[in-house]
């Protein structure tokens, strides 16, 4: 990821698969310390992916890239020196799939598109920095107070993860304001410490500050040109998450982020409570001999597209947490046996367990 990170890689296009070396003596790593360990910033799987991507395909300064329903899996936590592989691989429709991992599991997974700038026509091209102000009034947490509050999480940001200057909200919105000098030249289109920064500013809208948050699930993030060292971000409430329109500071639009959850941090999740069935297409759905069981399992049907498929397991999800149910859940999903590529749902059956242990899969 930077110039002081042993990379190389081995291409066979369109796809690619690309090994950086990480130390913990990157300023990624080392600035950024959660209970004691240091752990590589989930925003930074974005920057990797779009680095595979960028080199394993042709692109000109008309197109950009679009990454979409992103899955942080499980957290990499670097104590000795490791590898850390990014695969690129072919989809349908020109898509791509990218997939991070290390000895310790797989750890990210997403697809990405190739948009061309001038088909894009739904984002907005800049921002109204002096419009959004007269909207955000309400002063927000100060810098100091800010990471004040992170340390006694348990969280320790070095300079190069503390990027809020200000923060200013409105009505289920905030303008916040950031700044990393040098950011922009540590050879990243979106610098790591830069990401986390924006992320961190979560906590402007978030309705509890006492747990540790990571990223959980990304609906998609579309990245026309590389981060600034000055930047606004525009941080709006929406029905799928939180949204991130990212400026520079004379208000041209670079990263746009859209449909961003969060879970609690395990750094012990609980891997043995995972179970699995062999996927077949069965015409006849999977049957529930008591009501007792019938309340504490959800089904998901088949559906006729992936995309759909895991927006039902997201829903699903999104019900679990929220509702906090109690005992043992199990939820059944049904593969086709004839589509094996939709087995990429297993990864984000995978990261529900994280976040609700006491579900099973079947």
């Amino acid at each position: 990821m930077t110039n002081s990170v042993a990379q190389h890689a081995t291409k066979d296009y369109p796809t690619g698969s690309f090994t950086s070396i990480f130390t913990g003596h990157e300023s990624f790593l080392a600035d950024h310390v959660i209970q004691d360990k240091k752990i590589l910033p989930g925003m930074a799987y974005l920057e990797m992916s779009r680095a595979a991507v960028s080199s394993s395909v042709t692109m000109s300064d008309e197109h950009f890239i679009v990454l979409s329903d992103s899955v942080f899996i499980q957290p990499l936590i670097v104590s000795e020196k490791c590898s850390v592989e990014v695969k690129v691989y072919p989809a349908a429709r020109g898509e791509f799939g990218i997939e991070v991992s290390t000895n310790q599991g797989v750890h990210f997974q997403s697809k990405a598109h190739i948009r061309k700038k001038q088909e894009q026509t739904t984002a907005p091209a800049s921002l109204n920095i002096s419009d959004l102000e007269r909207h955000c009034t309400l002063a927000g947490p100060s810098k100091q107070q800010l990471y004040n509050e992170f340390k006694k999480l348990g969280i320790n940001y070095g300079p190069s993860h503390q990027g809020i200057t200000e923060i200013k909200l409105g009505k289920d919105c905030a303008l916040i304001r950031l700044s990393l000098p040098g950011s922009s030249r540590r050879g990243m289109d979106l610098d790591p410490g830069m990401l986390d920064s924006i992320i961190q500013s979560t906590v402007a809208l978030a309705d509890c500050r006492d747990s540790i948050r990571v990223p959980f699930t990304i609906k998609n993030t579309q990245i026309y040109s590389p981060l600034t060292d000055e930047i606004y971000v525009y941080l709006v409430k929406a029905d799928e998450g939180l949204d991130y329109t990212i400026a520079d500071d004379k208000g041209e639009v670079k990263v746009i982020i859209e449909g961003f959850v969060a879970r609690d941090l395990d750094l012990n999740p609980q891997h043995d409570q995972l179970m699995y069935c062999k996927p077949e297409w069965q015409e006849e759905k999977t049957g529930i001999k008591d009501n007792a069981d019938a309340e504490n399992a959800t089904n998901i049907p088949p559906k006729k597209s992936y995309a759909d498929l895991v927006k039902a397991v997201f829903k699903s999800a999104q019900t679990l947490i929220k509702d906090k149910i109690s005992g043992r859940h199990v939820i059944e999903v049904q593969l086709p046996a004839d589509k094996p590529a939709w087995k990429g749902v297993i990864a984000i059956l995978k990261t529900i367990n994280l976040e609700y242990s006491k579900s099973a899969i079947g």
